[in-house]
């Protein structure tokens, strides 16, 4: 399944929509921007007695409408925002049917509808092993494997549960009905019913016919699980290698973007000098135009004192009088040194800024020549990035997928394999056995498969860059991990939420095979745990490394394109990964782009 759209909607509203597609979705933006609302709305969607809480955007909105697609079909979950609401399901092309939202066996509710799409309907799970009592199985006790908010997912309890009560047996009990498909129906009848023979008999009966159904064509053939296991070895090897030159990959994109970084001041720098230097040189050239227009007019100046000078007598070009040369008070000489002194001091200033002009020309050719360079080497630096980098780094990811699908298989096939021998050893103990059990509940084991939820939850810590991720291993007291020797609980905030979703989609991973899982993932702020409401209560910032950020985003848009994974996170993914992505942005700006998920009206 995928969800393919949430809307809520009301009387006189626009509808408020966010639309979903397989892989990997994020919805980011600033807090206060309606994300934690729609965490809420789709809990409510799946059956919540709690209505999502009040803001001032969603006054109006009555109504919310979860679309799902199963199968390239869709179903509708339309459930109005009212206390013990019940929930309209519509499926394609077919009339829509109103299920109550509390769940009872064999009864037509929203538990037991979705449920009964994942097989995982009328189960009943442990809830108290000295009593044999159970419970059922409902939608709301599996939500806590797909759908984490904010505060679970920072807490320090397990990501199945509180553990407060009885919890603690009931969540045991839901991760061993999720791994191995077997619920714990038969606690009351082993309560109730004496140890006889014929009650081991029963028991030998009822695990032979499920052996067949579950087990039918698993090989007997002697060490060929060895066999299995060696190739997985082998595997791992190689996928720890391409791990290797993974990180080296984008050890080396970051080297090259600091180096690009770097040319890019040095290019501004030039542009600016050279910007300068242009702006000089217009100005000295109007100035060079002024010495010259100078220059003319004391040429001028010259040249007519000559012409006073070589006519000595001139007629009144008015009454025609005769103008005497002894009338004229002018010392002509003295206008032609003068005007000859003027002219050569322009001529200097002249040659010193034309001598000027031609050093500003040099050092604009200069550094015109240095930019080109420095953009040459730019131009290199993103051909490099894009070629050695990109390329090489979609390639390497393929060859992991690969391995990866080839473990997942080998992976599987030992699963089966050793749920089978388990079986069998314990098929071979009825057969043996003579004293009376205990009254205590026994669980059943399933070690083998919490191996393989675990070798999975491990294999996604690795690559998201977890420190000291190896061993990990699940914690049967506190139904938690232990990750490198050290309790999840006991991490800071933001490894506990890197943890705890890495949990949920490990799982999600497990489960996929057996198709007990409704294959999708949702998780409130798995990246950003330090926002400003920590900062004005004083505690310490434990957000977790932009490089861990980085690993996270790029493995969730390369290894679950067949499934759908949903994030809801202040934190950005980096720019050359949104392509990869579903990506919605909530810019909390009502000038740019997607306020939140209400619109915002003037």
């Amino acid at each position: 399944m995928i969800i393919k759209s949430i809307e809520v909607c009301g009387e006189n509203v626009r509808s408020a929509f966010l639309y979903f597609s397989s892989g990997l979705n994020v919805v980011a933006g600033p807090s206060n921007t309606g994300k934690s609302y729609v965490i809420e709305c789709i809990k409510f969607a799946f059956g919540s007695t709690s209505i999502p809480k009040s803001i001032k955007e969603s006054r109006g909105y009555n109504t919310v409408i979860l679309t799902i697609e199963e199968n390239e079909k869709t179903f509708e979950i339309r459930r109005k925002f009212e206390a013990n609401a019940a929930t309209v399901v519509t499926e394609f092309g077919e009339k829509p049917v109103v299920l109550k939202g509390s769940h009872k066996a064999n009864f037509k509710n929203l538990s037991n509808y979705f449920l009964k799409k994942i097989g995982l309907n009328n189960k009943l799970l442990l809830k108290s092993k000295e009593n044999h009592t159970t419970q059922a199985l409902t939608l709301r006790t599996l939500e806590s494997v797909f759908l984490v908010d904010e505060k679970r997912i920072v807490a320090d309890y397990s990501p199945l549960g509180t553990g407060q009560r009885t919890e603690r047996t009931l969540e045991k009990s839901l991760l061993k009905t999720l791994l191995t498909g077997i619920d714990d129906s038969r606690a009351k009848e082993n309560y109730k019913e004496e140890e006889s023979g014929e009650a081991v008999k029963k028991r030998i009966r009822n695990l032979e016919e499920l052996m067949l159904k579950i087990f039918p064509d698993v090989p007997l053939t002697a060490g060929s699980d060895d066999e299995i296991k060696d190739q997985i070895i082998r595997l791992n090897k190689s996928i720890v290698d391409i791990d290797g030159a993974i990180q080296q990959l984008i050890s080396s994109k970051s080297e090259m973007l600091m180096e690009r970084k770097s040319y890019i001041d040095q290019a501004l720098l030039k542009e600016t000098e050279v910007n300068e230097a242009k702006v000089l040189a217009q100005r000295f050239g109007l100035l060079m135009e002024k010495y010259k227009s100078d220059l003319s007019r004391v040429g001028g100046v010259s040249e007519a004192a000559h012409l006073l000078e070589n006519y000595s007598e001139v007629t009144c070009p008015t009454c025609g009088a005769d103008f005497l040369e002894t009338d004229v008070d002018a010392d002509i000489e003295l206008v032609l040194q003068s005007a000859h002194a003027e002219a050569h001091k322009i001529e200097v200033q002249m040659d010193d800024l034309r001598d000027t002009i031609d050093h500003l020309d040099s050092n604009i050719s200069r550094v015109g020549d240095e930019l080109n360079e420095i953009r040459s080497l730019i131009s290199e630096i993103d051909g490099n990035i894009n070629v050695d980098i990109f390329e090489k780094l979609n390639e390497l990811v393929a060859e992991k997928n690969n391995f990866f699908n080839k473990k997942a298989e080998l992976t599987g096939a030992l699963a089966r394999l050793e749920g089978r021998n388990s079986a069998q050893v314990e098929l071979d103990k009825l057969r043996s056995f003579t004293a009376p059990e205990k009254l205590s509940y026994v669980f059943d084991d399933f070690s083998s498969q919490t191996e393989l939820f675990i070798a999975n939850v491990e294999e996604i810590l690795k690559c998201w860059g977890f420190p000291d991720y190896h061993p990990s291993r699940f914690v049967d007291e506190s139904r938690d991990l232990e990750i490198g020797g050290t309790p999840r609980k006991d991490f800071g905030k933001g490894y506990r939420a890197v943890a705890c979703s890495a949990f949920v989609i490990g799982l999600m991973k497990t489960l996929m095979e057996s198709k007990r899982h409704p294959g999708f993932v949702i998780l409130d702020s798995p990246l950003t745990t330090y926002k400003k409401a920590d900062i004005d209560q004083g505690e310490e910032d434990e957000s977790i490394e932009s490089d861990m950020v980085y690993s996270v985003y790029r493995d969730l848009c390369d290894s679950y394109n067949d499934n759908q994974i949903i994030v809801f996170d202040n934190q950005e993914p980096e720019s050359d990964l949104i392509p990869m992505m579903h990506y919605q942005h909530f810019t909390k700006n009502k000038n740019i782009g997607r306020y939140g998920f209400f619109a915002i009206s003037d």
